[in-house]
């Protein structure tokens, strides 16, 4: 087979050298050139589709921080009610005041109310009902004891508010 130097994207071989029916030749700087062009086409389509993977994961990411945080806030609220009325119960055995247990009773209402919106928050945001149901009852059981203290009769002297302090409200 004879074969001579293309010029400028000339054929290689001879006419006479191939078969009348096979399909022209091309040259190899134009093989190697489209090689070379669909080789950097599937680089930046991988590139821009890891790039799209990478910003689906990171928003994903961003969004469960957010969910944490928002209900590590929430957590955090109910503690602090809880700690609040604690401290209302202390002031309501201090107080000299007549209407204490009325004062008493309307802090804790509004600590309720705190904490049941709380409680609903942690629902939307898909706490597993188990937790939120332990949580509420311990929560709960808190609020029945404290507004027991009003609803009793007889008033307790320091000794028996201490501890009463000291057991019911302390160890919760």
């Amino acid at each position: 087979m004879a074969v001579r130097v293309a010029a400028h994207g000339e054929e290689t071989r001879h006419q006479q050298d191939r078969p009348a029916d096979s399909p022209p030749i091309m040259p190899t700087r134009t093989v190697s050139r489209a090689g070379y062009g669909a080789m950097i086409a599937l680089l930046i389509l991988s590139a821009l589709e890891a790039y799209r993977v990478q910003r689906a994961v990171s928003g994903r990411g961003v969004e469960l921080y957010r969910q944490y945080v928002k209900q590590d806030s929430l957590l955090f609220e109910l503690r602090e009610n809880v700690w609040r009325s604690s401290v209302y119960a202390r002031d309501f055995f201090l107080s000299p005041l007549p209407d204490r247990g009325r004062t008493f009773k309307l802090q804790l209402q509004q600590l309720r109310d705190n904490s049941q919106r709380a409680m609903e928050e942690l629902g939307r945001l898909g706490v597993p009902e188990r937790s939120r149901r332990e949580v509420n009852a311990k929560v709960q059981e808190l609020w029945e004891v404290l507004e027991g203290i009003t609803d009793s009769k007889e008033p307790m002297d320091s000794l028996a508010a201490h501890e009463f302090v000291q057991r019911e409200i302390r160890p919760r």
